[in-house]
């Protein structure tokens, strides 16, 4: 669970600049974009073929639709992603499609 939350965090790092985060705050603070890309990537990988994983997110960190801070986070991710990482739009959007599947309407 812990690792999730921790995944969702980095996904709302997406407007972070690269040079934003060092070494040092990299195990404290938000991600950047290309660590918002891996992140979204990672949670969509755990949704898609773990059940426990799938629950988990469902349960503490959807809620409703639009209405959980990573929904928020995933919007402006892939907005983030349009206008400047492509492979974050990409991700994004798999990881939209992934909660569609299970009934979540996330944007």
């Amino acid at each position: 669970k812990e690792f999730l939350a921790e995944l969702a965090e980095d996904v709302a790092g997406a407007s972070r600049p690269p040079s934003a985060s060092s070494w040092e705050e990299a195990a404290t603070c938000f991600g950047t974009a290309h660590d918002a890309a891996l992140a979204t990537k990672c949670l969509r990988l755990l949704v898609t073929h773990s059940d426990r994983a799938r629950d988990i997110v469902m349960k503490d960190f959807v809620g409703g639709p639009g209405t959980h801070p990573l929904l928020t986070s995933v919007k402006r991710a892939r907005k983030i992603g349009k206008a400047s990482h492509a492979v974050l739009e990409k991700e994004a959007d798999k990881f939209c499609l992934a909660l569609r599947q299970y009934g979540i309407e996330s944007v």
